[in-house]
C-alpha cells in the first residue's frame, strides 16, 4: 500500500532566476495560464491596470477574483483538477508570474513552502500573505495527543473571512480607486461565508452530540467540526498518514472496527489522493452503510468558485446524512 505524501514539494527544474533569464522566459512563446501585466503598470496606488496576483492553488485564486473582480489578474500555481495536489514542479511560466506579482498568496503551515522558495528565487518583494499565519488558527489550536496542526485552513470560514479583509487592505493599497469595489465584493463574499455557517450550524443542531467521523486525511476537518463532527480517527493511523508512512495492519483494523461496527456516522476521504488505503476505508464504509464524503484540496472539474465548492460539499454531506 502506498500513501501519497501530504506536503507539497517543489522542484525548480534547474532554472536560475536572474534578470536575464526572466526576460528571456517572458519573451518566449509559452505564457502563464493567466497572463499578468507588467508589475510596473500596477505599481502605484492609482493604477488602472489589473493588479497581478499569484496564489498557490485555485482555491485561493478564486477568493482573490471574488474580492478583486476585473481589477486583478490572478495566476494559480496549482489549478489542474486532475493533477496530484501533493507534488509540484515549477515551470518557467509560473516563475515569471511570481516575479511580476504584486501579491503572492500561500496557504502556509508547511502546506506549500514552495511558494516562499519561488519568491526568494525571483529576488522580488511582493506582498506575501500566509493564510495560516493570518488566521491565527495555529496559535489558538488545542494541543491534541498524536495530532499535528491541521493546515487545511481553506475549509475554515473564519480563516477565509480574515483573508477577505486582508485582501481588501492589500488591494486597496495598490489601487485606491478600487477600494470601494473591493470592500463591496468582500461584504458579499462574507455574506456567503455566513450562509455556510448557517448550514453547518443547522446540521449540528439536527444531530446534537451524536456525530463522529473517520477521515483518511484531515482535509475538511474545519468544516466538519463546524457541522458538529468529532474526528475519532485512531491516533496511530493519523500519525502514519501525517508522517507519510503506510498504516500498519493494526491501524487499518482499528479503522475497520469503527467503520464496520457503525461507531461513526461519516467517513471522509481525499479523492485526490486515492490509493489502496483510501479505497479500503471507503469500501468498508459503503459496505457497512456508513455515509461517505469525498473532499478535495483544489477545485474538482467544473467548479471555479470558492462558495460553490464549499456549498457543494455540504450538499453531499446533507444528502449522505439523510
Amino acid at each position: 500500500m502506498t500513501v501519497l505524501p501530504r506536503r507539497h514539494s517543489v522542484r525548480l527544474l534547474g532554472i536560475t532566476l536572474t534578470a536575464g533569464s526572466l526576460l528571456l522566459a517572458g519573451c518566449g512563446s509559452s505564457e502563464p495560464a493567466t497572463t499578468s501585466p507588467s508589475a510596473g503598470s500596477a505599481g502605484s496606488a492609482g493604477a488602472t491596470s489589473p493588479i497581478p496576483v499569484v496564489a498557490s492553488t485555485n482555491v485561493y485564486s478564486s477568493v482573490v477574483s471574488i474580492i478583486g473582480g476585473d481589477r486583478v489578474d490572478v495566476t494559480s500555481i496549482i489549478a489542474d483538477p486532475s493533477a496530484d495536489p501533493h507534488s509540484f514542479e515549477a515551470d518557467p511560466q509560473t516563475q515569471v508570474a511570481i516575479a511580476k506579482a504584486k501579491i503572492v498568496i500561500a496557504n502556509g503551515g508547511g502546506y506549500d513552502d514552495f511558494v516562499g522558495t519561488m519568491v526568494k528565487a525571483t529576488n522580488t518583494s511582493p506582498t506575501q500573505i500566509d493564510v495560516v499565519e493570518l488566521s491565527g488558527l495555529e496559535k489558538s489550536a488545542p494541543v491534541e495527543d498524536g495530532k499535528a496542526f491541521n493546515e487545511h485552513v481553506f475549509y475554515s470560514t473564519a480563516a477565509m473571512r480574515t483573508l477577505s479583509a486582508e485582501l481588501v487592505k492589500d488591494l486597496s493599497a495598490l489601487d485606491t480607486a478600487g477600494a470601494s469595489t473591493f470592500a463591496a465584493n468582500a461584504r458579499e463574499f462574507d455574506a456567503g461565508l455566513a450562509a455556510i455557517d448557517q448550514r453547518t450550524g443547522a446540521i449540528k443542531a439536527a444531530h446534537p452530540g451524536s456525530l463522529k467521523a473517520v477521515v483518511t486525511e484531515p482535509v475538511a476537518d474545519y468544516l466538519l467540526a463546524a457541522a458538529g463532527f468529532q474526528d475519532v480517527t485512531p491516533k496511530d493511523f493519523a500519525e502514519a498518514i501525517e508522517e507519510e508512512n503506510d498504516p500498519s495492519v493494526k491501524d487499518l483494523a482499528d479503522i475497520d472496527k469503527l467503520v464496520s461496527g457503525k461507531q461513526v456516522q461519516l467517513v471522509a476521504y481525499n479523492e485526490q489522493t486515492s490509493g489502496p488505503v483510501v479505497e479500503q476505508v471507503r469500501s468498508a464504509a459503503e459496505k457497512a452503510g456508513v455515509p461517505v464524503l469525498p473532499v478535495t484540496e483544489t477545485f474538482p472539474e467544473g467548479v471555479t468558485d470558492y462558495l460553490a465548492w464549499i456549498n457543494g460539499t455540504l450538499d453531499t454531506l446533507e444528502k449522505e446524512l439523510g
